[in-house]
């Protein structure tokens, strides 16, 4: 048995020789090319949005049918309150930068800080905008505006990566889309319509006033177009966008820029899809009135 065995292993030997020996068709190598599709993150966005002259107890009358939609989704208010000084430059100097007039004293058109009348020898104090502060934090932040006001892009906004200066509000509507049809996006769009303004100064700041009614019905058709054009972005499953709609300030009659409740009474809407209905209430404070002569109290009421 043990010679047997080994007379098999020449056997074996030749088999492999042959078999290793055997060539075969090898075909050319092809390369495919693919995409493999990156994960995305999520970006969030804000979209800043001023109707001029929309005083929030006159809406709240007759809530017209887009902000009304927002409003599912948002934390919102008929009863804020801007800045005593209701004057243009001054009420949005204080939305854009988060100061009073008596600090930021932005009080013309000209955007320009004016000397402080207790000390007129004294450097005028700047106040920077929101925008500018965002790209001190970071610097790649991108901010775009679509406003009708050349002191606003020009001054007051100027660090905005994109100034649009639109001559109505139709034009803003269309100019706005524009923006956010872009595929980069900025972080933050600030837009402002002043129809409504228009309307109020030429008949009141009343919605039993057709023409200030019919204003804020147009406008709020505006922000429809914009709110759909965020939600038909190729990349709007990425997107998490916060839309602010609020205003300068109010009006009483046909004039503003004085510090009456009217005048400074303003809608202020926060609409986010993940947020909660909520109508956020002002409450009335009342404060001991001590000025030495007159004892008593006042009331003040905080929106």
């Amino acid at each position: 048995m043990k010679r047997k065995f080994l007379n098999i292993i020449p056997l074996l030997l030749l088999t492999l020789a042959i078999v290793g020996c055997t060539k075969y068709f090898n075909p050319e190598p092809v390369f495919e090319e693919y995409e493999q599709e990156e994960e995305k993150s999520i970006e969030r966005k804000v979209l800043f949005i001023s109707v001029d002259g929309l005083v929030g107890r006159e809406l709240q009358k007759k809530i017209p049918t887009n902000i009304g939609e927002l409003m599912k989704t948002g934390k919102y208010s008929f009863e804020a309150l801007t800045d005593n000084n209701t004057s243009d430059p001054a009420s949005w100097t204080t939305m854009m930068t988060g100061y009073n007039s008596d600090r930021h004293s932005i009080l013309d058109e000209s955007f320009l800080p004016q000397p402080n009348s207790t000390n007129p020898h004294g450097d005028a104090t700047f106040v920077p905008s929101v925008i500018y502060r965002l790209k001190q934090v970071e610097r790649s932040t991108k901010a775009s505006v679509v406003v009708q006001d050349e002191g606003l892009a020009n001054i007051l906004l100027m660090d905005a990566d994109d100034n649009v200066i639109a001559d109505s509000d139709v034009k803003t509507k269309e100019e706005s889309i524009k923006l956010l049809s872009k595929e980069n996006v900025a972080d933050l769009v600030i837009v402002q319509f002043k129809d409504v303004l228009r309307a109020g100064k030429e008949e009141g700041f009343d919605m039993s006033k057709a023409a200030y009614a019919d204003a804020v019905e147009r406008v709020d058709g505006y922000i429809g177009e914009l709110v759909e054009t965020i939600k038909k972005r190729e990349d709007a499953d990425y997107e998490e966008w916060l839309i602010i709609v609020t205003s300068s300030h109010g009006g009483v009659e046909n004039s503003y820029g004085g510090g009456s409740f009217a005048e400074r009474n303003v809608f202020s809407l926060y609409s986010y899809k993940y947020f909660q209905p909520q109508e956020l209430k002002a409450e009335t404070m009342e404060y001991v009135f001590l000025n030495g002569y007159f004892p008593g109290t006042y009331t003040i009421t905080m929106g």
